[in-house]
């Protein structure tokens, strides 16, 4: 942007977003008086950023805390100072990475890394802070939800999303401008994050937590040269690069020119008789991990243009308006292809296309020598520095006192203070087994309210219920990737006696509740779960997150309620009766889906999808078993497709994939072709 733009988006977003604030403008102008002109140019842009669920709830003050941190840095690190505005806002200044919790941290860390880059070059100081984070955590597969950079340095556990989050909230800590790059590789069903810093010279990327002796080095140099993405994501369009969208409140910015040749592909959406259809839904994308899965997600212009970069590999575009869907496979080679609208109607027999793969080599191709990795490194090993910080966690006396809870406590981290507080208050059994519910992140960044909220809101509900439906249904938190609160007993005061008697006896009364109450949606969710008291007090909660609220709610008033993930039901037991809350419209038909070989599972050599208004939606099948060597799938009436799929030696695939409508009470057998067989 130019510095003209930025002011007037600044301006004119901040105007949208002030008014969206609704009954918290004058929280919001409170939490400005005493702002600097700095840090009120800050939280200016921050509040282009908000989502719907920070507008309703976030601590303002919390923000102010990082715009000080910002402004600070501003004015004293020399690469601070020379970054062009908007650099400086959506690279430094930025709150959030991803949709992790927002908790400060900017502070703690910067004192801690004020050491390791006092004296050094902007490059020096990226490479000393990754070595920083390489010996504070490391890699370990963990849950979906997104760990904050104070999780992740408490704990030391991070997958790499969280890695390249955590060294990005590090650099920002110093003043250094970063964003995360995610990229997806077709060849290996697979994909990887890792960090950009921008210096001088542009952006060089670093792998978070894997530090190097010089940047632009890592083990996946060459996999990201075959991407068909690499891209960021931000809440706002400051920032932006020139190939962007948005959608439900973020904002996605292509940088894969980066790292591999790269051709703009052209969707060109037209109706029956050939004129242009503007604002039709555009879909880009590549076959990655059983499915054909987003590069982008496009709006058409008023020509019924959308563009976008991709790899030289091939990629399945499609259009979706209410004059129809059309969809086409590009091959490698091929820039512009038209999509004319059409009724779906389904393909007899098995279609097979083959998903090239681009072939291209990494540009970044130096190694570090001896003496850059001394520079850098010294004597210092970031594995054994980091295994050496979670040989130290844990509390030996506090084990042997709860020798069950001995492992978990070591996953805390230094967090295990608050387990201990927890743990030792009084004598009551349910301590213990509240810590045995929770998940291994949870343990690393929860706090004492929030316990002791979960606790007694348990316990005030017991009563009535069976043990084991208690233990596993009621007393545990966790629902999904939701940041956990204190709301059990706010939720407990919240309803009437007779409210609460009412949906106890029977749990669809409160989900009648939910629907009638909770139901606000917004356009800039950003794919995050409101808490239970923001979505009781604002009646905000988006479609997905209905589900997870209804559990939580369920748990509160003492209703045994687990959710279902895949289909977004919520399963609760009503006396010895067991009920699914927010059903899908029930089954009609059945698919019996009939592999070649035996060991061809859901998603491990076949998928099923169903046709909505705006794309291919997963039908999920994962606990279904075999019968007589075929799968039963009892789903709705619609149009579905199912693929199957063998790697080729290059990494390519070769997708067969079929089409069928299955009307109301039809039951269908499906026999997917061998294609290990056919190759030859």
């Amino acid at each position: 942007m130019t510095f003209e733009a930025l002011e007037q988006y600044l301006q004119a977003e901040g105007k949208r977003k002030y008014a969206l604030l609704g009954a918290r403008q004058s929280v919001w102008d409170a939490t400005l008086a005493d702002c600097t002109e700095a840090q009120r140019r800050i939280m200016q842009y921050y509040l282009t950023c908000l989502t719907a669920c920070e507008r309703a709830e976030l601590d303002f003050t919390l923000l102010k805390r990082f715009a000080i941190h910002a402004a600070r840095m501003r004015e004293q690190m020399p690469w601070t100072r020379a970054l062009a505005e908007e650099d400086f806002l959506a690279f430094v200044a930025a709150y959030r990475i991803n949709a992790e919790a927002i908790v400060e941290h900017r502070e703690r860390f910067c004192q801690m890394l004020l050491p390791c880059v006092e004296g050094k070059t902007a490059a020096q100081a990226a490479l000393a802070v990754n070595l920083w984070c390489g010996c504070t955590a490391g890699y370990r597969m963990t849950d979906g939800r997104d760990a904050s950079p104070l999780c992740v340095y408490g704990s030391t556990n991070a997958r790499c999303g969280e890695e390249a989050a955590y060294l990005v909230a590090a650099l920002r800590s110093v003043g250094l401008p970063a964003r995360t790059i995610t990229s997806m590789w077709p060849m290996r069903d697979d994909g990887h994050v890792f960090a950009e810093v921008l210096l001088e010279d542009g952006w060089h990327f670093m792998g978070g937590c894997e530090p190097e002796g010089i940047l632009d080095r890592g083990w996946f140099n060459e996999a990201t040269a075959q991407a068909m993405m690499a891209q960021t994501t931000g809440f706002s369009l400051v920032g932006a690069p020139e190939f962007h969208y948005q959608i439900g409140g973020v904002t996605f910015g292509s940088h894969l020119s980066h790292y591999a040749k790269v051709k703009i592909v052209a969707a060109h959406v037209v109706d029956v008789e050939g004129r242009p259809v503007p604002d039709a839904l555009v879909r880009i994308e590549e076959f990655n991990s059983g499915g054909f899965i987003p590069l982008a997600i496009l709006r058409s212009d008023g020509d019924g243009e959308a563009r976008w970069p991709v790899g030289f590999g091939t990629v399945k575009l499609s259009a979706w308006s209410g004059q129809g869907m059309a969809e086409v496979f590009l091959d490698a080679e091929a820039t512009s292809v038209t999509l004319r609208l059409a009724a779906f109607e389904p393909v007899e027999g098995w279609q097979t296309i083959c998903m090239r793969v681009p072939d291209g080599k990494t540009p970044y191709t130096s190694e570090a020598t001896a003496a850059q990795r001394k520079a850098v490194f010294g004597g210092t090993d970031p594995g054994k520095a980091c295994e050496a910080r979670r040989q130290g966690f844990g509390d030996v006396d506090l084990a042997a006192a709860f020798p069950m809870l001995a492992e978990r406590l070591a996953w805390a981290g230094d967090n295990v203070g608050v387990l201990r507080e927890f743990l030792t208050a009084d004598d009551e059994p349910l301590r213990a087994a509240l810590v045995a519910a929770l998940d291994e992140k949870d343990l690393a960044d929860i706090n004492i309210s929030v316990l002791e909220d979960i606790l007694h809101g348990a316990m005030a509900v017991r009563e009535g219920l069976e043990e084991e439906d208690f233990l596993r249904y009621v007393l545990p938190p966790r629902v999904d990737t939701e940041e956990l609160t204190a709301h059990r007993r706010y939720v407990q005061n919240f309803f009437t006696p007779e409210q609460q008697e009412a949906f106890r006896a029977d749990p669809r009364l409160l989900e009648q509740w939910v629907l009638e109450h909770c139901a606000a949606e917004a356009e800039d969710a950003a794919g995050l779960i409101p808490s239970v008291p923001c979505a009781l007090q604002t009646g905000l909660c988006p479609l997905e997150a209905r589900p997870v609220l209804l559990t939580q709610l369920c748990r509160a008033l003492g209703i045994p309620a687990a959710l279902d993930k895949g289909r977004g039901q919520v399963l609760c037991k009503k006396g010895g009766e067991y009920l699914i809350l927010m059903p899908e419209e029930p089954a009609t038909a059945v698919l019996l889906v009939a592999p070649p070989r035996p060991e061809m599972e859901f998603m491990n050599g076949w998928s099923l999808f169903i046709r909505r208004k705006d794309g291919w939606r997963l039908v999920p099948q994962w606990h279904v078993p075999p019968r007589k060597g075929a799968y039963r799938c009892r789903v709705l009436a619609g149009d579905y497709r199912l693929l199957t799929w063998r790697r080729l030696t290059d990494g390519s695939a070769q997708v067969a994939q079929c089409s069928l409508r299955l009307g109301e009470g039809e039951k269908r057998i499906v026999r997917l072709p061998d294609l290990e067989k056919e190759k030859g």
